[in-house]
């Protein structure tokens, strides 16, 4: 079997989009869960206060 470029474009754009549903999956349930804030206008994420609790790091936050 033969591959053609076309096919191994293809393949690259298909595996990246798989990783960024993934990758927003996770944005989503972290947002669910309350760990961070998604702006959908200017597509930038934000870390809370739980979420700050969450990994350790609430030393950092006065």
């Amino acid at each position: 079997m033969d591959v053609t470029p076309n096919d191994l474009l293809n393949h690259d754009i298909s595996s990246e989009r798989e990783y960024q549903a993934q990758v927003l999956n996770a944005l989503l349930s972290l947002e669910n869960d309350g760990m961070i804030e998604l702006n959908s206008d200017t597509d930038e994420s934000s870390i809370t206060l739980k979420g700050l609790r969450r990994v350790g790091i609430d030393n950092f936050v006065s």
